[in-house]
């Protein structure tokens, strides 16, 4: 008989033992459900500042084209302009020598009349 209480004694606190040791897995588990959901959580708020970094870069590239556009109108801006000044002064140096032509030419008409 002490034999069997003994083994029931011993029997009783194995079971003690297995009990603590589900309950601590069901501790861990339920710590681990609770870490995957906060990581799910961090992930989706990743994700989303990812998006949204990804919007701001297309935005970004979008006005880099717009400023290279803008440089590219403003150079070709500057040498039309410098093309124009160009021309203006040439048909400046090209009417002042007319005038001159027709101040010389005049004498010569009177002239043959």
């Amino acid at each position: 008989i002490k034999f069997l209480r003994r083994e029931k004694e011993i029997s009783e606190t194995k079971y003690e033992l297995v009990k603590a040791e589900v309950l601590r897995y069901k501790q861990q588990l339920h710590h681990s459900d609770e870490q995957i959901k906060q990581i799910q959580t961090d992930l989706a708020a990743e994700q989303s500042k990812v998006q949204e970094q990804l919007g701001q870069l297309s935005e970004l590239a979008t006005l880099k084209r717009e400023v290279s556009n803008l440089r590219m109108v403003e150079e070709n801006n500057k040498k039309l302009r410098e093309e124009r000044d160009q021309l203006d002064a040439d048909l400046r140096a090209s009417n002042a020598r007319m005038t001159s032509l027709q101040a010389d030419l005049a004498p010569l008409q009177t002239k043959n009349r």
